[in-house]
């Protein structure tokens, strides 16, 4: 069952709710507040208007990763590539947050694998190409590393950081 915009309402409070308590710090009594909404949600979850789904998992995602709990961040990130948000080619985030994730677990190849496709859905991400320039230099591929410190650089020419990164392989 679909929900009306009315009955969307209620869900939208309770994660505005989620949000101020995880504004302030307060991420496991948010996470909880998500996950009541997540399992409140009618199915089909992933088809419900208003992205619904797609934001309650986002919200219960960045929870986990403000408490570096990277294995219920990458359960929850990787159901967020199931929604048709992920599936729009203008939404690359998805898949930049999920590398991210992966690096923090040590998943390199996974990691670049969902670097190369942010990049795919955005030639521009300057912090696609420095993260998966970080790994890249980490597992010795120096040369590839120097390509998207390059790139990323071309992208945002007064970034120190980048100008590290990219020295730092020679």
């Amino acid at each position: 069952m679909l929900l009306t915009e009315n009955e969307l309402k209620p869900f939208i409070k309770k994660i505005e709710k989620g949000n101020k308590l995880d504004e302030k710090g307060k991420h496991q009594e948010a996470i909880k507040i998500y996950l009541d909404t997540w399992d409140e949600l009618p199915e089909p979850k992933l088809e419900q208007p208003e992205r619904i789904a797609n934001w309650i998992m986002s919200s219960i995602v960045n929870c986990y990763i403000d408490l570096k709990d990277f294995l219920n961040a990458k359960i929850w990130a990787e159901k967020t590539l199931e929604t048709e948000r992920a599936k729009d080619l203008i939404n690359f985030y998805e898949y930049f947050q999920m590398g991210a994730i992966y690096f923090e677990l040590n998943e390199y190849d996974k990691a670049m694998e969902s670097y190369r496709k942010a990049l795919e859905l955005d030639e521009n991400d300057v912090s696609a190409y420095y993260n998966r320039g970080r790994i890249l230099a980490y597992l010795g591929r120096y040369k590839e590393a120097l390509k998207d410190f390059t790139n990323a650089i071309n992208l945002e020419k007064y970034d120190e950081r980048l100008l590290y990164e990219r020295a730092g392989i020679f």
